[in-house]
Order: C-alpha cells, then sequence, then structure tokens
C-alpha cells in the first residue's frame, strides 16, 4: 500500500525491483523522492512511479561502509538522513547489550559520493544538527541557540540525548524533567 501528498486515500501499487534483496535496511524521502538501502549488499534503490507500478531502481552497487567497531560494539541501527543536499548514511552503534537494553556508544557518518559509487566518511556536517528517531533521522539547519549544531539528537530509551561531532561525547538533555518518568514514545515532529 502507498499514498502521496494529494492522494485521498492509500492505494494498492504493484513493485518492480532490478535488483535481489532481503528487506529495506533504511528508507528516506528527498524532495519527493523515496531512497532505501537494500540488504543484504547495501545497494540503494530509488523509487519512480508510472501508475501502477512503483518501480525500484538501483542508484549504486552494494558495499556498505565498513564500521570501525570497537571490542563489545556489536550492535548497530542505520539511517539515510539528507543533509545539505547530500545523502548520508548514519550508523548509531550501540556497546554489548545488558538485558535486551542497548547503550550507544558512538556514531559514524558516511556521504555518498555517486561520482564514485562509494561512501566517504563525515567528520563534521557544520551548522546542521541530525535528529533520530527509532526508525528515521532528519538533518536541519540550526538558527535556534539552545540546539546544538554539529551534534546528533536521538532518544535512548525516555532519555533525549546529543552525541557532539567535535568531540565525541555523548550528553543527556532534558529540557523537561519529568519526561524521563512518563512511559513514553518519542518520535520528531517537522514544521
Amino acid at each position: 500500500m502507498l499514498w502521496r501528498p494529494g492522494d485521498a486515500e492509500f492505494v494498492r501499487k504493484e513493485f518492480l525491483f532490478d535488483i535481489e534483496f532481503n528487506s529495506f535496511l533504511t528508507v528516506t524521502v528527498d524532495e519527493g523522492n523515496i531512497y532505501a538501502l537494500v540488504a543484504p549488499h547495501g545497494d540503494i534503490v530509488k523509487a519512480g512511479f508510472k501508475d501502477p507500478i512503483v518501480h525500484f531502481k538501483k542508484l549504486i552497487n552494494g558495499e556498505k561502509p565498513s564500521l570501525g567497531l570497537q571490542e563489545g560494539q556489536v550492535f548497530y541501527d542505520c539511517y539515510l538522513v539528507e543533509c545539505n543536499g547530500e545523502m548520508l548514511l548514519v550508523y548509531k552503534i550501540y556497546s554489548a547489550s545488558f538485558l535486551s537494553y542497548k547503550v550507544v556508544s558512538t556514531f559514524e557518518i558516511f556521504r555518498l559520493d555517486y561520482s564514485k559509487d562509494a561512501w566517504i566518511e563525515v567528520k563534521d556536517i557544520g551548522e546542521r544538527t541530525i535528529f533520530l528517531s527509532e526508525y528515521q533521522g532528519r538533518s536541519s539547519l540550526v538558527s535556534n541557540p539552545h540546539v546544538k549544531t554539529n551534534s546528533i539528537y536521538f532518544t535512548q530509551r525516555r532519555h533525549l540525548c546529543i552525541f557532539d561531532l567535535d568531540d565525541q561525547s555523548i550528553e543527556l538533555s532534558l529540557p523537561c524533567p519529568n519526561v524521563s518518568k512518563s512511559n513514553s514514545a518519542f518520535c520528531w515532529i517537522w514544521g
């Protein structure tokens, strides 16, 4: 089922794929286009719409970037994020899991270089900030003095955390101290 802005309801579509894959690892939307990183190889595909078919076409070949995982860092989530006109692949890396609770230890970011069909490591996103929810990520140019630039905002259980790309540190941010006491889920709302 698919819904696009302007549609009155969800519509059943036929999907056509240029490649074989197991699943979508992460999906993002940029300027009305749908992009996905697919398993097992890490190919990037773009959805094209030609009624009644949604055609997923491979943009680049696989080979997700290799991560610099340290001992005990065995879990990660990945996100495709549009950032200032570029496609980023953001890895949220966890330390060992304790009783099904993963602790975020660091992040790694890669920029898609379409001309080389390769991912290039990124250490700085400038005046932008990345916001990650459980399933997706967005970036934004920051003009609010209370939001840190060159950082990644993410949730860990019921806590809002900030990863600073400059010094690779993680800090807890409780803009509303009562939030951490409630049993609620977090999501980002874009305006």
